[in-house]
């Protein structure tokens, strides 16, 4: 047990009017935890687009889309793992009920071969679609969010299929 990955994220609104935003950023997943008690990966970058489509003053459409850079590290056994870059491309749906934000998206993950000490690892390409639903609600700077999101469980390259499911809980505090 322990603290894995630390995130740094920047975002800028390029434009915003009325109905419509756009905004790009980068996140940067610092590997603050041990690699070698599967706690964290290497450095991840992710630049992402993202953009705003408001309906009425209390709902939106968002679409975004962005590629993870993932860094090499070490695991538990000394190999040099690197795990396969991701594109990925979201849209979602959001709603406010008073001071409760509920979202609900629709993301598909389309990733590369991840590699082993150098050597692309067969079966470890393919795309993932998850749906992820949650609520977050803002005291002052403050940013809570929880969700979950779960996969299809069909990778195209693997003959296996898997389900996955994430819980996420996370605060944020809004700088400027």
């Amino acid at each position: 047990t322990g603290i894995s990955i630390t995130s740094l994220d920047a975002k800028y609104c390029f434009l915003k009017d009325s109905l419509f935003a756009l905004a790009g950023g980068f996140d940067f997943d610092i590997p603050t935890g041990n690699p070698k008690a599967f706690l964290a990966e290497g450095f991840n970058i992710t630049p992402y687009f993202a953009c705003d489509f408001k309906l009425n003053k209390e709902s939106a459409f968002r679409l975004n889309l962005g590629y993870q850079h993932k860094g090499e590290y070490s695991n538990y056994y000394d190999n040099k793992i690197k795990s396969a870059d991701i594109f990925f491309i979201g849209m979602s749906f959001e709603t406010s009920l008073k001071d409760i934000v509920l979202s609900c998206e629709l993301r598909g993950d389309m990733f590369g071969k991840s590699k082993t000490n150098g050597v692309e690892q067969d079966g470890s390409a393919g795309n993932n679609i998850y749906l992820v639903s949650g609520f977050r609600f803002n005291i002052q700077d403050f940013k809570f969010k929880f969700g979950m999101a779960i996969s299809d469980g069909k990778i195209t390259s693997n003959p296996y299929e898997w389900q996955s499911m994430e819980v996420f809980l996370g605060i944020s505090y809004m700088i400027f």
